[in-house]
């Protein structure tokens, strides 16, 4: 049976040329849209064995696709292709087996990277991405934007510029301190994440780089289980 690979990509130079890689192979169907809509109804009327987003274009939203797609179809893998320059991803994103892409690449290792992904069983490996992913993917493309995480605690807020996390509010705190008070949540791919677009000025209140943040937010989490674990422990121990 076919496998069908939908392809978002605005740009018809860099489109036609990945697509005239694959030509060859009669047991790939693929379908390509140029936006996010297109995208959204090909994911809804036909079964998607691969995804391939181009995130080095103007789409913010095309994180929005990834994102509904590991939420929605969690067995598709999904290659992103990402600018030229652009940082190494995060091992939490090489461990989802996210393939992230430079461009220009180079068409027969585009190639070998589809292959590679469609050969998994039984359709793909990717099992999920979390908000601190997403942060990640937003630095690695330098996009702008606003990451609402809703958790059973409450709500929270993180502000992306040129990818760089600048300000947050959650639970009552701002800056860093917010976002170690929804450290687990950002942990958690199953967590309810929405993604804007960032209007208007922004007010920096984080300095640090995106990485320091996030390591320190998981050190204090961390921290926290071992704590909790300890005073388990300790009650047992009364008892």
């Amino acid at each position: 049976m076919p496998k069908t690979i939908l392809f978002l990509e605005p740009d018809p130079y860099i489109r036609d040329s990945l697509l005239e890689s694959l030509a060859s192979y009669p047991d790939l169907r693929v379908v390509a849209a140029a936006e996010v809509q297109t995208a959204d109804r090909l994911l809804d009327e036909a079964q998607v064995d691969l995804v391939v987003v181009d995130l080095g274009s103007d789409l913010l939203d095309g994180f929005l696709v990834a994102a509904r797609l590991v939420r929605t179809l969690p067995e598709v893998p999904v290659i992103l292709l990402t600018r030229e320059g652009a940082p190494r991803v995060s091992r939490e994103l090489e461990e989802n087996h996210l393939r992230v892409l430079r461009k220009p690449i180079e068409l027969g290792r585009f190639r070998e990277h589809v292959l590679a992904l469609l050969a998994s069983s039984p359709r793909g490996r990717l099992t999920g991405i979390s908000a601190a992913g997403i942060l990640q993917l937003l630095s690695l493309e330098a996009r702008s934007g606003v990451l609402i995480l809703v958790t059973s605690a409450g709500s929270g807020r993180l502000i992306i510029h040129e990818g760089q996390l600048v300000d947050a509010e959650a639970m009552g705190a701002r800056g860093e301190e917010a976002v170690f008070r929804i450290a687990d949540a950002l942990s958690r791919p199953e967590s309810e994440i929405v993604l804007e677009q960032l209007v208007g000025p922004v007010e920096r209140t984080i300095h640090r780089p995106l990485n320091g943040v996030l390591l320190e937010a998981a050190r204090r989490r961390d921290e926290g289980l071992r704590a909790g674990g300890r005073g388990s422990e300790t009650a047992d121990e009364a008892r």
